[in-house]
């Protein structure tokens, strides 16, 4: 039911820290019916988890290794191979993808990387008692928080903002998703360009671990906010 020729477009915003890469088109979509049906008959999760899991996380799965809706397999197609990759070279450069679709309308990849792995404009903030870095270019901006509200989330400028952390008068509020999400501080220490170091691979296997860097003979860790946001409860 759909024109006989799709568009694909390729968009690029440059920013000072980072490069944002969007892959849209205009084709029938993800089928989130399938992927669920996928999601459970590879036993990556269980029904009633699956019944809570958010959009978002469901569609996470489709970068699973191996994983694939095709009933059928092809030369080109069908055997699960290739969103797995990419979204490891995308992390090995520190760097963060998401998908969204519509059916019958067409899917989007968003890729964020930042310019340099080696030396990065890093906030050092306290984050429920533990140091951690931020990278600059994903911190939407540091505020005081006007209102805590019963549902978790702050009253900023008139807008509800989802918030986590261990409660405190500042908040760093980052984009995700479309969004906007925040954590609470409780002290924001410096900004400054630090020379980060490659996780050893024993620490690989939490994603919101981008890398470390040394301040005053501390190891401190650079963390994907967004990242970090999905792994919280």
């Amino acid at each position: 039911g759909k024109n006989i020729e799709g568009k694909i477009l390729i968009s690029f915003e440059n920013s000072p820290d980072k490069i944002d890469i969007t892959i849209s088109d205009d084709g029938r979509g993800i089928a989130l019916e399938k992927v669920k049906e996928k999601i459970i008959k590879s036993g990556l999760i269980n029904s009633r988890d699956l019944s809570t899991a958010s959009r978002e996380k469901l569609l996470d799965f489709i970068f699973t290794p191996g994983f694939s809706t095709a009933s059928e397999t092809s030369i080109v197609a069908g055997r699960g191979v290739g969103l797995d990759a990419v979204k490891e070279m995308v992390e090995r450069m520190y760097g963060s993808i998401f998908v969204e679709t519509n059916e019958g309308k067409g899917t989007s990849f968003k890729i964020s990387i930042p310019k340099s792995i080696l030396v990065q404009n890093t906030l050092t903030v306290k984050l429920s008692g533990e140091q951690a870095g931020i990278p600059y270019y994903a911190i939407d901006r540091i505020a005081s928080v006007e209102e805590v509200l019963p549902t978790s989330k702050i009253l900023y400028k008139d807008i509800e903002i989802p918030i986590k952390g261990k409660e405190s008068d500042t908040a760093v509020i980052f984009n995700y998703r479309d969004g906007k999400f925040a954590f609470f501080l409780e002290e924001v220490i410096e900004i400054n360009e630090e020379l980060i170091y490659n996780l050893p691979y024993v620490l690989r296997i939490y994603p919101y671990l981008y890398g470390y860097y040394f301040k005053e003979g501390k190891v401190i860790f650079l963390i994907n906010p967004g990242k970090l946001w999905d792994f919280l409860p």
